[in-house]
């Protein structure tokens, strides 16, 4: 291994069988293989994706087909296409040769090993498969035999969260949730059929729904009324589009609009809730009727943006993990709070005065964020204001519910305030 992680060689019996040489992005360039007594060369695209757009094993050339960071074809030097067709965690499911000739269906045990193999380079959530039966991916190599890393995470003790154990283990692939979230770079996980990058889709700021993009590259251009959005939970791809009550899903397949049940049943109904149109105001723009949790005299306005928030925190709280941080009463506590809209520090979302009473900034991010296409947010998320909102709302629950969340007071702190922000995050986004 070298000092950032990567393996350079890999032996059995003591017998050397591959080594690897990366490069600055410590991205694979090239790969050696003692059997064929050859090397393969990795050549990659402008952009900084995980995955090479082309491969050179004397003499022959392989070019590799790239749609939002993930391989969707090859073609060698024959000219034959091998199209790649992938399930929600971009996992190739089948082959097809030229079009003509598909493989049999390949099937995997949750954490990755083989019941069935496709001839395909690129198995896995759509990693690089090595001849050692090892996962290459973009920043660490994992082996589907043990479903954990061979190289602990490369945050170190900061991707470590006291309160949830599943992350103890810095070994550990997606918090053991191999069959609903991904790591395409071995640093994060990210929910299936969702990468935590935005693209803007007919104007709308969404998330895009390829598995495994890479850093801060966001979906490319031609997003197109009918573009593959989102990968439904039965492998069906759907694309978000404006619709004349706000935004709707339509299937790829046949442009047949998709109810939000069966939104919700392919996975991606959440979607719906706080998107911001082409002018940034939110689709049936907030409630502006009267608010039960806020004085008498509070604006429409800030009555409105409190209901949107209030109803995306309500949203995360469904999801089991966010529930539980707040020990089931994230809810009730919610309901029960009373929020006032002040003047603070431009730079305060809100304030927890106690249990029961929140201060919101009238004139700061709770009101004023705004949601920029392509452009990551807040912690290096892309938020519509809608959902952003909602999360303001959770971190100030988790002052309420401190004897529960453990949250300690971090007005002044700024790395205490990232540090329980990202504990939010990590388990309600």
């Amino acid at each position: 291994w070298d000092p950032s992680g990567q393996m350079l060689s890999y032996s059995e019996g003591g017998t050397l069988v591959q080594s690897f040489w990366y490069d600055a992005f410590g991205r694979r360039v090239r790969a050696y293989s003692v059997a064929r007594g050859s090397s393969t060369f990795y050549l990659y695209g402008s952009g900084e994706g995980s995955h090479p757009v082309a491969e050179y094993t004397y003499p022959n050339w392989q070019n590799n087909v790239l749609i939002g960071g993930a391989v969707v074809a090859t073609v060698d030097a024959s000219g034959n296409v091998r199209y790649l067709a992938a399930d929600m965690l971009g996992t190739t499911r089948q082959t097809e040769l030229n079009l003509a000739s598909a493989s049999d269906a390949t099937r995997f045990f949750p954490y990755g090993e083989e019941q069935h193999s496709v001839s395909a380079e690129y198995l896995w959530t759509g990693q690089m498969r090595d001849a050692n039966g090892l996962d290459h991916f973009a920043m660490r190599t994992y082996a589907p035999a043990l479903g954990r890393w061979l190289t602990p995470d490369p945050a170190g003790l900061g991707a470590v969260d006291p309160n949830d154990p599943q992350t103890w283990n810095r070994y550990c692939y997606t918090s053991n949730l191999p069959v609903s979230a991904s790591d395409p770079e071995g640093l994060d996980m990210v929910a299936a059929g969702r990468t935590g990058k935005t693209c803007t889709w007919d104007g709308i700021p969404t998330d895009c729904g390829s598995g495994n993009m890479f850093g801060s590259e966001v979906c490319d251009g031609g997003c197109s009324e009918l573009g593959s959005g989102y990968v439904g939970a039965f492998g069906g791809s759907f694309s978000l589009v404006p619709g004349v009550n706000g935004p709707t899903f339509v299937n790829n397949l046949n442009g047949a609009e998709v109810s939000q049940s069966a939104a919700d049943e392919e996975g991606f109904g959440w979607v719906l809730d706080g998107l911001a149109d082409p002018g940034g105001v939110d689709f049936g723009p907030p409630d502006s009727g009267g608010c039960a949790q806020v004085p008498s005299g509070t604006s429409s306005l800030d009555c409105g943006a409190l209901k949107q928030g209030l109803a995306a925190a309500n949203k995360a709280l469904t999801k089991p993990k966010c529930g539980t941080f707040y020990g089931g009463q994230g809810g009730p506590a919610l309901a029960a709070t009373e929020y006032r809209f002040v003047r603070l520090n431009d730079e305060i979302g809100a304030e927890t005065i106690d249990a029961t009473h929140v201060f919101i900034n009238s004139s700061g991010p709770f009101m004023n964020y705004t949601a920029m296409g392509g452009s990551a947010g807040p912690f290096g998320r892309n938020w519509t204001p809608a959902l952003f909102r909602g999360f303001i709302l959770l971190h100030e629950l988790g002052h309420q519910l401190s004897p529960i969340t453990g949250f300690q007071a971090d007005a002044g702190s700024l790395g205490l305030n990232e540090s329980q922000s990202r504990m939010v995050l990590s388990r309600c986004f």
